[in-house]
């Protein structure tokens, strides 16, 4: 695209009301959210509910999951987990859920004239030549409005002494998603981290005079 005007910024600011009022549908009370995805923009593409909403409702429509955990290995070898790091009492895994609704950004095509024939040699046009309009149309698509389900900083997390006793919640959490491609990738996932944890522990188990730190 060449360049945006009134109409097609118009245009654009439609089609974005239309996705904000499909996030609105269920859950009507938000807030642009502080990340990055909101700065230098004239309309936040990033919210996040405020109240008068029920997480597990959400939950449903979630359609834009990441799952994330700390790399149990360096240079090869098992890292030692104090039972005071963070990743052993609070977070190793977490998830982050959103809910993403497409939104269009149009712009123009500059006017311009075009021969179909090619030009000889000199450069002349070998036959009639075309004058093609300005045109509108979409602009590097996909975009998206995105409803914060859980918080983008942290989200919903489990520590790494929680990996076994909880590994049923773990598994249960990615029930909760209704669209069955954001159920499978969660389950991959977590099929990742668990094979990471097992590592780690079968690692750390041959090591001398090192052990796997239990919970109190």
């Amino acid at each position: 695209m060449d360049y945006s005007n009134k109409d097609s910024i118009t245009a654009t600011q439609r089609s974005y009301n239309e996705a904000l009022d499909k996030l609105l549908a269920l859950c009507p009370n938000v807030e642009p959210t502080m990340n990055e995805y909101n700065y230098r923009v004239v309309s936040p593409i990033s919210w996040r509910p405020l109240f008068g909403f029920k997480r597990e409702e959400l939950l449903r429509h979630v359609n834009c999951i990441g799952v994330r955990y700390e790399e149990l290995f360096d240079f090869g070898n098992p890292k030692v987990i104090s039972p005071n790091y963070t990743i052993w009492r609070e977070r190793w895994l977490t998830v982050y859920c959103a809910i993403q609704t497409p939104f269009k950004i149009y712009g123009w095509e500059y006017a311009r004239q075009t021969c179909p024939d090619g030009y000889d040699d000199d450069g002349n046009p070998k036959g009639k030549i075309i004058t093609l309009p300005a045109t509108m149309s979409e602009w590097c698509s996909p975009h998206y409005l995105t409803l914060e389900v859980y918080d983008g900083t942290w989200g919903k997390a489990w520590a790494m002494k929680d990996w076994h006793v909880k590994y049923n919640e773990i598994i249960g959490f990615g029930k909760m998603f209704d669209d069955a491609e954001t159920q499978s990738r969660y389950t991959k996932e977590i099929d990742k981290a668990n094979a990471e944890i097992m590592k780690w522990e079968q690692a750390m188990a041959k090591l001398q005079n090192m052990v796997i730190p239990k919970e109190d």
